[in-house]
């Protein structure tokens, strides 16, 4: 929990190089289960950065120093801790279904867990209380649907609906180098935690349709990247779970 004599930071993000391009990004100072992976994929004519963590502070500045070409933000799904950060950002997509919620201001995108349960550090200010910690709610400029592509220059990426954590949640596959960029769907828990989706067979089919992909590494939307073999171990344990 957040408490009165922690210490007050200005490098609120650290970041992770991974090959062709890719970093995470991420809040250093919050447990990690509580706040998710910020992925930028450096195109030589954009950038496509996946998830935008919180929002506590804003992610530009240490993305602007990581790459220089425009960045694109696609959240993964309606949750604060990927959709949170979106409005400092000038393009904004998420899919169409999870939208509204991003745009309701009364919608705390599930922040009051972060409020009750998360770990914190280190403060980004003397004047921030976790208590009264809001996502900034934001209309996106752009909404996306299954199989929409972006351009990135010299790189692909395409957008994959996958239901069932929300009805909008999305990962991002690149066939050229079998990157697949997992969001809220997609990550492995070392802590076991039980997170039911909100439809559990749309999670159940979304799983199986994402085990036959050809995968070399998942970046998932919270703590490490991991292999198509954890991936299956993964879509095994997950199956029957919620039931």
């Amino acid at each position: 929990m957040t408490g009165t004599n922690l210490p007050i930071v200005n490098d609120w993000y650290d970041t992770t190089p991974f090959p062709n391009n890719v970093t995470r990004v991420y809040e250093k100072y919050i447990d990690q289960y509580w706040s998710g992976n910020i992925w930028v994929i450096e195109g030589s004519e954009a950038s496509l950065v996946v998830d935008t963590g919180s929002g506590i502070v804003s992610p530009i500045p240490t993305i602007k120093a990581i790459v220089k070409t425009p960045l694109i933000a696609a959240a993964s799904c309606y949750y604060y801790d990927h959709a949170g950060g979106l409005s400092y950002f000038d393009r904004q997509c998420i899919h169409s279904l999870d939208a509204k919620a991003i745009s309701d201001a009364s919608n705390d995108m599930g922040a009051r867990n972060l409020n009750k349960f998360a770990k914190f550090t280190a403060l980004p200010h003397s004047d921030f209380k976790l208590s009264s910690y809001q996502p900034k709610s934001t209309s996106s400029s752009e909404l996306l649907e299954d199989g929409f592509m972006f351009e990135l220059g010299n790189r692909s990426i395409e957008v994959l609906h996958v239901p069932g954590r929300t009805p909008g949640s999305l990962v991002f596959w690149e066939e050229k180098t079998g990157y697949l960029f997992g969001g809220e769907t997609l990550f492995i828990d070392p802590y076991q935690n039980d997170f039911p989706p909100e439809d559990v067979q749309s999670y159940e089919d979304s799983l199986r349709h994402l085990s036959h992909f050809p995968v070399s590494t998942i970046f998932g939307g919270h703590f490490e990247p991991f292999s198509r073999m954890e991936l299956i171990d993964l879509v095994e344990s997950e199956i029957g779970r919620y039931h």
